[in-house]
């Protein structure tokens, strides 16, 4: 997301204050047009919870994976995306 000087991050609106526990983000493209999105602290802090313990299961299940001797690297996967880094796709 790109944010301009003259937008800038959390540039609210007079009617529309945000709160000291929400997150505003404001992009203004070359036309004048405006995108903004607000997210509340309670979201947020949805969002962290989950990420972390979906993040924190991977991390367990690679671990024990790697203890037992079970994990593999899957090579044509690891080539393919390498290909296609590189191949600007």
């Amino acid at each position: 997301m790109k944010v301009n000087e003259n937008g800038g991050v959390n540039s609210v609106q007079p009617y529309k204050k945000a709160t000291a526990y929400s997150k505003t983000e404001k992009y203004v493209a070359g036309d004048g047009r405006t995108d903004e999105l607000s997210i509340s602290s309670e979201a947020m802090e949805l969002s962290r919870d989950r990420t972390n313990a979906v993040e924190r299961e991977r991390v367990e299940q690679i671990k024990q994976a790697v203890q037992s001797g079970t994990y593999t690297i899957d090579v044509h996967k690891i080539a393919d995306k390498m290909a296609r880094y590189l191949l600007g796709e």
